[in-house]
């Protein structure tokens, strides 16, 4: 399949790959712009455990860094994809939640005493789900700090463009609701709405995909990944080849 791919550029490249290496053609065109910011001073000494809701907040530490004096650290992840980042940066003790914020929050509790120590969340700017107002009530010692923002981009990519009016697109891969929003006003904003609602979408999740409405998708043209993971939602792209007409 042809596909379009709307990540960020600093998480495109991995998930191209991949899906390239199951055969498909990719263009990608960012809904978001990541900047990282200057994560601060982390100071070791009664950190029970670090809160990652983001691959980002990964990259952000990263960058600025901090990771050799952390490892050591329990870290707490969204996802099976940032902890397989979290591992890849040295990090000894990776504890993988769910996709979700709201379950890693269980997972904490379960695991971890308030009397244990603080806790770090790593965060963007924009939370899906605020940890600390979910685990200081219960008696945890929380701080967050900010360590990248994202932005929506302004345009399409001129190589999405193209694709889009010469029809030479499949499917779009939305991953999180805000991409999509972001992607439904681009494509109105370049008069392309008619021509999206012949593409099939990817979606991670049911709220990304109702920030679809605006474009009246035809019967069988949306997809839903079964759980908000990008490898649930790698599987549910591949398991589309067979049921997808070339455009």
């Amino acid at each position: 399949m042809r596909i379009l791919l709307t990540r960020p550029e600093s998480r495109c490249d991995v998930l191209s790959e991949r899906l390239e290496g199951a055969g498909h053609e990719v263009i990608c065109s960012p809904m978001l712009e990541i900047e990282f910011l200057s994560c601060p001073d982390i100071e070791v000494r009664s950190l029970q455990a670090i809160i990652i809701t983001s691959a980002n907040a990964l990259r952000a530490l990263e960058r600025d860094g901090q990771i050799s004096k952390l490892v050591d650290v329990p870290i707490y992840t969204v996802g099976a994809a940032s902890g397989r980042l979290a591992r890849s940066l040295g990090f000894c003790q990776v504890i993988e939640g769910p996709a979700g914020a709201l379950e890693l929050v269980e997972m904490i509790c379960e695991r971890l005493e308030p009397s244990g120590g603080r806790l770090l969340h790593l965060s963007g700017a924009i939370l899906a789900k605020d940890m600390a107002a979910a685990l200081t009530p219960l008696g945890f010692e929380l701080t967050r700090a900010v360590v990248y923002r994202s932005e929506p981009a302004a345009n399409l990519s001129p190589d999405a463009v193209k694709a889009l009016k010469a029809g030479e697109l499949d499917l779009v891969i939305l991953m999180s609701p805000r991409t999509a929003k972001t992607f439904v006003r681009l494509i109105c904003d370049a008069g392309l709405k008619a021509m999206s609602r012949r593409l099939n979408y990817a979606c991670i999740s049911e709220t990304t995909a109702e920030e679809l409405k605006a474009l009246q998708l035809p019967d069988g043209h949306l997809h839903i990944s079964p759980h908000p993971q990008g490898d649930d939602l790698i599987a549910l792209v591949n398991g589309l080849v067979n049921r997808i007409s070339p455009q």
